[in-house]
């Protein structure tokens, strides 16, 4: 039996240029290299620059993957996140890109819009209009009442159209604690007076105890899926409008974002800058076709085309005889 060899080369075996076993192992990778690539060759220099150059992008890589945008677009994804927690980022991220604009729209979310406030269309919605009351022999729970039937200076502020404005945390409160098949009752503003007057009126064959909107638990879940897509939405556009090297965009590029993602207002897309498309720039003009905005390069063109067939028309009435 002979003893096993050791795998350890001995201590006098060993380069003592570099102590460090780091320092050995790298020495030994260096001395593994093809020649041309540790020496001044072209090819060397170009594998060489090359590498520099990967290197450069992993930390934008990184620092992207870990913007604040990317971030708060993963969790808005997510819907076991809360969506006040969210909105309250949102607050924070208007702060940092200066948008006053984005501010306002998640403070409004959280603390409800007040009556003058610009309403978000996903909070617009159409429910039944009922009422409750009693006849000569019967007690009526949940009629039907038709926006027409109203006395005429209700029937304009009084519709099947309800904009809800109250906070989102009351909306999920509301959502998630309404049994399936019944539905939450909202007063339109000034109903109480509007029943005393219908009763004084007798404009139903009976007594009106009061009349309310009878809204579903599915529409206060369709207002909390509406702002969660509308902060994915959101946060998509400022990614794209955002400068390539940059975590968050302007404050005009956000507040324009506002516009367009919240409010609808298409008016904005003219004024947004693409700036990560195909790594430059673009502007998105809806006005860019019109003739007043032709360069005169185009000008010159239509006229140089124009007067090639007016020649061509007279070359051809003169081999043809052609007169006027």
């Amino acid at each position: 039996m002979h003893a096993s060899r050791s795998r350890c080369r001995p201590e006098s075996a060993r380069d003592t240029r570099f102590p460090n076993l780091a320092q050995r192992t790298t020495a030994r990778a260096e001395a593994a290299r093809p020649n041309r690539i540790r020496t001044g060759h072209p090819e060397g220099a170009a594998v060489r620059t090359a590498s520099a150059a990967i290197g450069t992008l992993c930390p934008v890589y990184e620092r992207r993957s870990g913007s604040p945008l990317r971030r708060l677009q993963k969790r808005a994804l997510n819907d076991s996140s809360s969506l006040t927690a969210l909105l309250r980022e949102v607050i924070v991220l208007g702060g940092r890109t200066g948008s006053q604009e984005l501010m306002e729209w998640a403070r409004r979310e959280l603390e409800g819009y007040a009556r003058d406030d610009t309403l978000p269309g996903y909070r617009r919605v159409s429910v039944p209009l009922q009422m409750d009351g009693v006849t000569h022999n019967a007690q009526v729970k949940g009629q039907s009442l038709a926006p027409f039937r109203l006395p005429e200076f209700a029937r304009d502020h009084v519709t099947n159209e309800l904009d809800l404005r109250m906070s989102i945390s009351e909306i999920e409160h509301l959502a998630k604690v309404t049994p399936r098949g019944d539905v939450v009752r909202l007063a339109p503003p000034g109903a109480d007076d509007l029943v005393v007057y219908m009763n004084e009126m007798g404009n139903w064959n009976g007594h009106v105890e009061r009349i309310y909107w009878a809204a579903a638990p599915v529409v206060f879940v369709g207002i909390v899926q509406g702002v969660r897509t509308s902060l994915v939405s959101l946060t998509a556009q400022m990614e794209l409008v955002k400068a390539p090297e940059a975590l968050v965009p302007s404050s005009e590029a956000t507040s324009d974002s506002v516009s367009v993602v919240i409010y609808g207002e298409r008016s904005k897309i003219k004024n947004i800058t693409i700036n990560n498309a195909d790594r430059g720039s673009s502007i998105v003009n809806t006005d860019a076709a019109s003739p007043s905005h032709w360069p005169p390069r185009r000008w010159a063109a239509i006229a140089g085309g124009l007067l090639a067939v007016v020649t061509a028309a007279f070359t051809l009435m003169q081999v043809q005889g052609w007169t006027f």
